[in-house]
């Protein structure tokens, strides 16, 4: 039983010297590195996934109840479309009031800024005028009729009318003055500025407002395929919490290898790869986006990103593949 034993061990070891101390296994990575060390490709196992920037979510910003839900799964959308309508009344209610402050505000200044001032001192100057001399007028009756009233020429209600009518002059005149002074005081340019900054404030706040109503619809943030959705009108969702759906963009891919260490050193980034599907002849070409620096602490393996164009959705997400690297020398 041994002599069988120890013959086709020792012609493992001739197999063995024959190849200059390589060993090939089949069926794992040993045999793919000891390949490229020949000097023939390294060929690995990949996983599909997006690409930066490729991937996005669906997701609401606000707790109102769902109104219409305006794509389905598969649909083929572009930036900013506009996916979900969530109820939108009350916020719609508030930025409407918030731009008829706005448009009452201009209103105001723009009366303000009409007025015209130098007109209004003129006259509340000729009014002052009119006043002084009703009031002196007034004034010089009730002291003519004054000596008569006291002789009993007149009689006293005449005498009573001449002095109230004397008094209303000179408060008259006493609101003309202060009128005029009012004006010649008012600061007018403070007045403008006060205004202007209110206006500015009510700007700000409508567009605050209309910020916080573009909430209220979903939009596509990136071209793609709406690949998840599982939301229905009536639904209410807190934001933060929950995620509606995704869209991917799959016109640019990338694969995933997670490569030992003597395989990496083998690789470089902009490196040309090819990625094929098991069991298809066909590959895409691409190039090392990433060669990592750090193996992933589980599995001592390190990540590398093959990045390429994936015209006509050929390669889907998330499947396994096969990746084939040139060779390239090893590095010391």
């Amino acid at each position: 039983m041994r002599q069988r034993l120890l013959v086709p061990l020792a012609g493992a070891c001739g197999i063995m010297a024959a190849l200059g101390g390589v060993v090939l296994f089949l069926g794992g990575s040993e045999p793919l590195a000891a390949k490229a060390a020949e000097g023939g490709p390294l060929v690995v196992a990949g996983k599909t996934q997006p690409a930066p920037g490729k991937a996005a979510k669906i997701a609401p910003a606000v707790l109102h109840p769902v109104e219409e839900v305006l794509v389905t799964v598969g649909a083929q959308v572009k930036k900013n479309q506009v996916l979900v309508k969530i109820d939108e009344d009350e916020q719609a209610a508030d930025t409407r009031a918030r731009r008829a402050a706005v448009v009452e505000l201009e209103a105001a200044l723009l009366r303000l800024k009409a007025e015209p001032r130098q007109h209004d001192i003129e006259e509340a100057e000729a009014s002052l005028d009119t006043y002084r001399v009703a009031a002196d007028a007034t004034r010089e009756l009730r002291e003519r009729l004054e000596p008569s009233w006291k002789k009993g020429s007149i009689s006293e209600q005449h005498y009573r009318d001449a002095k109230a009518d004397a008094a209303r002059a000179a408060a008259d005149f006493k609101a003309a003055d202060a009128r005029l002074n009012r004006l010649k005081k008012r600061p007018y340019e403070h007045e403008v500025a006060e205004l202007k900054a209110r206006v500015e404030g009510a700007k700000e706040a409508v567009k605050s407002a209309e910020a916080e109503l573009e909430h209220y619809t979903v939009s596509a943030p990136i071209d793609g395929v709406v690949t998840s959705l599982d939301v229905v009108p009536g639904t209410v969702s807190r934001p933060g919490t929950t995620v509606w759906g995704e869209i991917l963009d799959l016109s640019v891919i990338d694969v995933r290898c997670d490569v030992t260490p003597d395989q990496a050193d083998q690789i470089t980034q902009g490196q040309d790869a090819e990625v094929t599907r098991e069991g298809r002849t066909e590959a895409l070409k691409g190039q090392v986006a990433v060669v990592g620096i750090a193996a992933d602490r589980a599995t001592g393996k390190i990540p590398v990103l093959v990045r390429l164009k994936n015209p006509d959705n050929r390669l889907r997400c998330y499947i396994d593949v096969k990746v084939r690297f040139a060779t390239t020398a090893v590095k010391e």
